[in-house]
C-alpha cells in the first residue's frame, strides 16, 4: 500500500511539472505578445511620426511659396497704385465717378503686373509651375534637413487660371502640387489652388476746399528766407535753418527793391520779362521744408548762394529753380519729395553748386502742350494758358513752354542717380534774349554743349564766298554789309564737307535723318560784347517735324555729333572738363540697366569718371509714343499748376473754381475764383469784409487797422490777429506771441522774428518774411479750435466769417491732424489676407 501511494504521490509530481511549464509558456507568449503590441506600437508611431514630419515638411515648403506670392501681390499693387496716383488726374469727372474709374485702372493694372511677374500667357491662360522651383519662392535650404537625400518639388498636371470674379478681383492659380520624399522613400504630396486677391486701395479723393486746416502759410506777395548774422560759407548750420511744416504757398514777389537785388545778381531772363521770383533764400540762408502735402510757388524759388532741402512726402511745385554759386559761398539743393517743375532747373554761373534729386520729378514744361491747351476746346480757356506766360497768349517766350536741366556754372555736381522717376517733357535753348531762342537736342545739359550747335564755318556764305566768316565774328562797318551779316536770310553752302562732321556735308544730314530748315538753315544771333562792339553767332535751324517742334531733328543731331563721332565727343569731353574741373563734381546718372527710368523728351548727358577717365555720355531720349504721353501728362499738370495758383486745389473744374461765386463786393455781384488776377489770397480771406470790419471797430488803430482775439491782456489762448496795413509798416511776429498766436490774417507784409517757433496759419497778401531759426507749423486741430472761437463778448462773428466757405471749415474737415506718428493701426495693410488656399487636400 505504502508503494503504492508513492508512485501516485511521483504521478502527481511529473502533472505539476507539465502545468507549469504549460503556464511559463503561456506567460513568456503572452509577454512576447505585449511585447510584439508595443514594439508594433511603437513603429506604427513612428512610421506616423515620419509621415507627419513628411507631410509637415510640403506642407512647410507649400508657405514659402505662398510667402513668395504674397511679395508679388506687395510689389504688383505698390507698381498699380503708383501708376494710378501718377496718371488720375486726367480724368475730369469728379467724386464716385472717378473714384470708381480709379479702381477699374488700378485692378486692371494689379492684374497686369501680377501676371507679368508670373509669366501667364495671355492665351490660354496657363502659369509655368517651374517659377517656383527657386529661392525666391522655394528655398530649399530653409525646409529641407538634407537636400542630398530628400526632394521637395512643385508640379501640376494641367496649370492654369481662373479669375476671381468678373470684376477681376484676382487670379487663381489652378492644381498646384507640392511633393516631398524622404530619405526611405516616403512621399507626401498636396495639391491646391492658390488665390490671389487684388489688396484693397483708398485713393485720396479731391476736396472741393482745399485744406486751410493743414496750411501754414499763405504768402501772396512772395517769401524772403534772411541770412543768419553769422553767414556759414561751409556746411549749412542746421540751428539757423528756417524750417516749414504745412502747406505753403508763395505767390510772386512785387517788392521793387528785392526784384532789382536779384536782377542784378541774375540779370533779367527775357526783354521786358524781369526775374519773377516767389521764394528768395538769400545767400547763406538755410530753408528745410520737412512736411506738407503742397508747397507752391508760382514763380522761381532762387537759392542764392544758399540751401534748400525738401523732405519726402512733400508735393513741390514751382515754375523753376535758380541756383547761384560762388568760390566762397557755395549752395545745396536736395529734392527728396515729388516735385513738379513747369520750366527750368538752372545751375547759374558760378562755382561749385550741388543739386541732388532723390524722389520723383516731373518737368511737365512743353509748348507742345501749350498748344493743346489753345487749341482743345475742352481747355481753350484764356486764363488757363495766361497763367503760365504770365503775358498774353501769343507773346510768350518758347524756351520759357520748355523744361530741362541747365547747368551754366563750373565744378556744379547734378547727381540724379538715386531719382526714383523723372520725367522731363521739354529740351534746353540758348537765349537770345528774343523770341527765337535756339533749339538743341538735350533735356538735361551743360552750357558747353551749345558748341557743337554752331554752325561750321565752311557752310557760312555762298558759293561765292571764298573765306566765309569764322563763328563766331565781330561786327563792324567794314563787314555789316556782307549777305552773311545782313540778309534776312544767312546764305550756306549745302554741298561743302565739313571737317568736324567727317567730310560730311549740310546736304548729308539728311541722308542720317536730320531735317535742317530748308529756308532758314542757320540763325543768326546778336549778342553786345562785355566790353564795347557786337559779336554775331550763328546756329544750325533744324526744321520742324509733324508735332511743328524742331526739337526732335536737334537731338538726332547731338547723337550724330557726339554719340557717334569719336574725335569730336573727345573734344567735346576736353571742353567740358574746363566746367568739371573739380574731381568730384559733374553730373551723375544711374546705370542704364537700373530699375530707374528717366524719361526724357531730350538727350540727357552726363558727365563723371568711366574707367578712370572723365568722360561724358549721352542717352537719347524716349520712343515718339512716350513723348505724346509726355504731352498729354503735361496738360493736366499745367492745368493743376494754374488751378493751385488760385485756390490751392488740384481740379480744375467749375466746380472747385466757382465762377459765379456769390459776392456782394465784386462788380455784377459775383467773385470769379478762376479768373487769371485772382490769387490764393483772394479767394480763401474775403478781405473786403475783413477791411470793412476792422475799419468799424478799430479805426485808431496803430499801424493800420488792427484787431488781437483774445485781447492782448487777457491771458487766454489761442489768439487771432487780424491787420490792415497794406502800404503801412510790416506786421512782426515776435517770441511773446509764439506760445498763443495761432492765426493771422494781414493785407500788408508780416516778419517772423529769429528763432520763433510759430504754431497755426499766416495769411498775407503781401511778402513773408522768415528770419533765421524761425519755425512755422501747421497745427490742424488748433486751427479748427481758433476758427470757431468767438470774436469778442458782444460780437456773433468768428474767425471763419471773414474766410470765403468759412462754415464749411469746422473740427474734422482737415485731411490731416496733429498726429504725425503714421497710419492708424486698423489701416495697416495685410498681405496674407489676400493669398489663401483653395480646394486644398493631401494626397
Amino acid at each position: 500500500m505504502e508503494s503504492k501511494k508513492r508512485i501516485k504521490g511521483q504521478l502527481n509530481k511529473g502533472f505539476s511539472l507539465f502545468t507549469v511549464i504549460i503556464a511559463v509558456s503561456f506567460v513568456m507568449i503572452l509577454g512576447l505578445l505585449v511585447i510584439y503590441i508595443s514594439v508594433s506600437n511603437f513603429y506604427m508611431k513612428v512610421t506616423d511620426l515620419k509621415g507627419k514630419d513628411s507631410f509637415y515638411t510640403a506642407e512647410q515648403g507649400l508657405e514659402e511659396i505662398k510667402v513668395g506670392l504674397q511679395q508679388d501681390v506687395g510689389t504688383a499693387m505698390s507698381k498699380a497704385f503708383t501708376e494710378v496716383m501718377e496718371n488720375y488726374d486726367r480724368d475730369s469727372g469728379s467724386g464716385n465717378a472717378q473714384d470708381t474709374d480709379r479702381q477699374d485702372k488700378y485692378r486692371e493694372l494689379f492684374i497686369k503686373y501680377l501676371k507679368e511677374t508670373l509669366k501667364i500667357s495671355e492665351i490660354p491662360g496657363e502659369y509655368d509651375p517651374n517659377i517656383f522651383d527657386n529661392e525666391k519662392y522655394l528655398n530649399k535650404s530653409n525646409v529641407l534637413t538634407d537636400e542630398s537625400r530628400e526632394t521637395l518639388m512643385v508640379a501640376s498636371n494641367a496649370p492654369h487660371i481662373e479669375y476671381i470674379d468678373s470684376k477681376n478681383s484676382g487670379i487663381i492659380l489652378k492644381n498646384l502640387k507640392i511633393v516631398y520624399v524622404d530619405s526611405k522613400g516616403r512621399a507626401s504630396i498636396i495639391k491646391t489652388d492658390i488665390s490671389l486677391g487684388t489688396p484693397k486701395a483708398q485713393f485720396p479723393t479731391s476736396s472741393t476746399l482745399p485744406d486751410l486746416m493743414s496750411m501754414v502759410v499763405v504768402a501772396n506777395g512772395g517769401i524772403v528766407c534772411e541770412s543768419p548774422d553769422t553767414i556759414n560759407t561751409g556746411t549749412p548750420n542746421d540751428s539757423n535753418a528756417i524750417t516749414l511744416r504745412g502747406n505753403i504757398y508763395a505767390g510772386l514777389i512785387q517788392d521793387n527793391t528785392i526784384c532789382n537785388q536779384i536782377n542784378n545778381n541774375y540779370g533779367n531772363t527775357k526783354a521786358d520779362y524781369g526775374h519773377k521770383t516767389s521764394i528768395w533764400i538769400k545767400s547763406g540762408a538755410q530753408l528745410n521744408v520737412e512736411s506738407g502735402e503742397k508747397f507752391v510757388s508760382r514763380a522761381e524759388v532762387n537759392v542764392d548762394h544758399s540751401s534748400l532741402k525738401i523732405n519726402s512726402g512733400v508735393g513741390f511745385w514751382t515754375r523753376g529753380i535758380t541756383v547761384g554759386s560762388s568760390v566762397d559761398k557755395s549752395a545745396n539743393v536736395k529734392l527728396l519729395g515729388t516735385s513738379y517743375v513747369a520750366d527750368d532747373l538752372t545751375i547759374a554761373s558760378g562755382s561749385n553748386a550741388y543739386v541732388d534729386i532723390e524722389g520723383n520729378y516731373y518737368g511737365y514744361g512743353s509748348e507742345a502742350s501749350v498748344e493743346e491747351l489753345k487749341t482743345n476746346s475742352e481747355y481753350s480757356k484764356e486764363e488757363y494758358y495766361k497763367q503760365y506766360t504770365d503775358q498774353e497768349p501769343d507773346s510768350y517766350f518758347t524756351s520759357d513752354l520748355s523744361s530741362s536741366i541747365i547747368i551754366n556754372g563750373k565744378n556744379a555736381t547734378l547727381d540724379i542717380s538715386k531719382v526714383q522717376k523723372m520725367e522731363l517733357s521739354g529740351k534746353s535753348y540758348i537765349s537770345t534774349n528774343s523770341n527765337s531762342d535756339v533749339v538743341t537736342g538735350e533735356s538735361v545739359t551743360v552750357k558747353g554743349s551749345q558748341l557743337a550747335y554752331l554752325a561750321p564755318s565752311e557752310i557760312l556764305g555762298d558759293e561765292f564766298d571764298v573765306d566765309g566768316f569764322t563763328n563766331p565774328v565781330e561786327v563792324t562797318d567794314e563787314n555789316k554789309t556782307n549777305s552773311i551779316l545782313s540778309s534776312a536770310h544767312v546764305p550756306v553752302k549745302w554741298n561743302e564737307p565739313v571737317q568736324a562732321w567727317g567730310g560730311k556735308t549740310l546736304n548729308d544730314l539728311a541722308g542720317l535723318g536730320i531735317e535742317i530748315n530748308k529756308t532758314d538753315p542757320v540763325q543768326k544771333v546778336l549778342y553786345p560784347a562785355p566790353g564795347s562792339g557786337t559779336y554775331a553767332y550763328f546756329y544750325l535751324n533744324f526744321a520742324a517735324d509733324a508735332t511743328n517742334t524742331n526739337d526732335t531733328n536737334a537731338s538726332k543731331y547731338m547723337q550724330f555729333y557726339y554719340q557717334n563721332n569719336g574725335n569730336m565727343k573727345t573734344n567735346m569731353d576736353n571742353y567740358f572738363s574746363f566746367y568739371f574741373s573739380d574731381f568730384n563734381s559733374g553730373i551723375k546718372v544711374n546705370d542704364e540697366e537700373a530699375y530707374v527710368r528717366y524719361i526724357t523728351n531730350g538727350n540727357l548727358l552726363s558727365y563723371g569718371t568711366k574707367d578712370e577717365i572723365r568722360q561724358g555720355e549721352l542717352y537719347n531720349p524716349v520712343d515718339s509714343n512716350t513723348s505724346a504721353e509726355l504731352k498729354n501728362k503735361s496738360v493736366v499738370y499745367r492745368l493743376m499748376w494754374y488751378a493751385l495758383n488760385r485756390k490751392m486745389v488740384t481740379n480744375w473744374g467749375e466746380t472747385y473754381l466757382n465762377r459765379e461765386k456769390p459776392d456782394s463786393n465784386a462788380p455784377g455781384g459775383s467773385h470769379n475764383e478762376a479768373a487769371y488776377n485772382r490769387s490764393v489770397f483772394d479767394n480763401l480771406v474775403n478781405e473786403e469784409k475783413m477791411r470793412d470790419y476792422l475799419k468799424k471797430e478799430y479805426p485808431d488803430s496803430e499801424d493800420g487797422q488792427k484787431c488781437v482775439y483774445p485781447e492782448a491782456d487777457s491771458g487766454q489762448r489761442p489768439k487771432v490777429i487780424m491787420c490792415n496795413n497794406e502800404g503801412k509798416n510790416t506786421l512782426e511776429i515776435t517770441s511773446d506771441l509764439q506760445e498763443e498766436l495761432r492765426l493771422v490774417i494781414c493785407t500788408g507784409d508780416v516778419e517772423i522774428q529769429k528763432g520763433v517757433q510759430f504754431q497755426g496759419i499766416i495769411m498775407a497778401k503781401g511778402k513773408i518774411i522768415l528770419n533765421s531759426g524761425s519755425s512755422l507749423q501747421a497745427s490742424p486741430i488748433e486751427a479748427a479750435n481758433v476758427f470757431q472761437m468767438q470774436m469778442g463778448e458782444n460780437s456773433d462773428l468768428k474767425p471763419q466769417d471773414f474766410f470765403w466757405n468759412g462754415d464749411d471749415y469746422v473740427r474734422g474737415n482737415s485731411s490731416s491732424d496733429d498726429n504725425t506718428s503714421g497710419k492708424d493701426s486698423s489701416d495697416v495693410l495685410d498681405l496674407s489676407d489676400y493669398v489663401f488656399y483653395q480646394n486644398w487636400k493631401k494626397q
